[in-house]
């Protein structure tokens, strides 16, 4: 069997070609032949080399004077390259191959979009966009119980999680249990790769379908804090991040990053529907867009310490917890030049 040169010690294994072929290998293999494998495959002593039939498909980064960013950069690749999988027979609410975090066996809305980010560089050979079939395929059509959505559930709704089963985590639509409305964003920032128009076509009603969920669930209606919108620690996708609570029955201020998401998803929608000729459904995106942009500068910047924060409910004060989720308002175009500045100084 041909050497896979993959570090300085090099282990017998396949030649590969694709990561498809690589996916299909690891299927072949038992669980401590599988560990063996990848333990061998990610030399953690030689984070700056990647195996060579990866090297050459994907784009060479120039970054002189800063080699570690290299390293970074391959080493990223290569573990990438180990959570693209082969789903199994049985898995048939998997696309045939999917990108997996390769955590508790269930697959994650918010880890997901974040690694078709880095293979939307490789999107001619690297299967990513096809890992949110998972979440579409679980969506919730309708509101009268069918499509195995119980009386909790609205048409829309998509579960931050899904187990290896297919079945859906967090069994009832509990508003903080879908994650950052960010497929839009990742969509479109996959078509400007792929160029192709008939996946947008695909996926614009479920989409739109998830936007008005959140619409009808996650929106602040009352109070100093209506046209806002909340969330929870596990919905934000920053888990760990100490902020406006954990329950949804706990939650009683406005989230920055939520609010921020669904005015970037509302101007992804609008690029969409502008790109197939919607032009109705992108005006009336466009102008929710400008609606939460102005709620969010309005409601939330924190003049004082120059930047955006979550806003609790009573008293009606800016959270004194700070993090970078302040910056959800930066990609979606919501600050003028000067409250760029006081966010980049600060």
């Amino acid at each position: 069997m041909p050497c896979l040169a993959i570090n300085s010690h090099a282990f017998e294994g396949p030649q590969f070609n694709s990561v498809y072929e690589l996916a299909d290998y690891q299927q072949t293999l038992d669980s401590d032949a599988l560990s063996t494998f990848k333990s061998q495959y990610v030399d953690r002593k030689k984070p700056e080399e990647a195996p060579e039939w990866l090297k050459k498909r994907l784009p060479q980064p120039i970054l002189e004077g800063h080699p570690e960013w290299v390293s970074l950069y391959w080493k990223a690749w290569r573990l990438a390259s180990l959570n693209m999988f082969k789903a199994k027979a049985e898995q048939t609410h998997l696309p045939k191959y999917y990108m997996d975090e390769v955590y508790n066996g269930n697959s994650f809305m918010w880890n997901t979009a974040f690694m078709i980010q880095l293979a939307k560089w490789a999107w001619y050979m690297w299967p990513s966009i096809q890992s949110f079939e998972t979440f579409y395929n679980s969506q919730c059509k309708v509101k009268d119980g069918s499509h195995n959505c119980n009386q909790d559930y609205y048409k829309g709704y998509i579960p931050r999680e899904v187990f290896g089963d297919g079945s859906r985590c967090c069994a009832t639509a509990c508003n903080g249990q879908t994650n950052s409305p960010l497929f839009s964003w990742v969509e479109w920032e996959h078509f400007g790769f792929s160029a192709d128009t008939a996946r947008i076509e695909y996926v614009l009603p479920i989409i739109i379908a998830q936007y008005e969920y959140i619409e009808e669930r996650m929106k602040i209606t009352e109070g100093p804090n209506a046209g806002l919108y909340k969330t929870n620690s596990l919905g934000s996708g920053m888990d760990a991040t100490p902020r406006l609570g954990t329950h949804w029955s706990q939650i009683k201020g406005a989230w920055v990053c939520i609010t921020a998401q669904q005015a970037l998803n509302a101007e992804h929608i609008s690029k969409m529907a502008g790109l197939l000729g919607k032009k109705d459904i992108a005006d009336i995106y466009t102008a929710r867009y400008e609606v939460i942009k102005k709620e969010i500068n309005d409601k939330l910047w924190d003049s004082p310490r120059g930047f955006y924060a979550d806003k609790m409910e009573s008293p009606n004060n800016f959270s004194n917890v700070e993090s970078n989720s302040s910056f959800w308002p930066f990609l979606a175009g919501i600050p003028d030049v000067d409250k760029a500045k006081k966010m980049v100084e600060g």
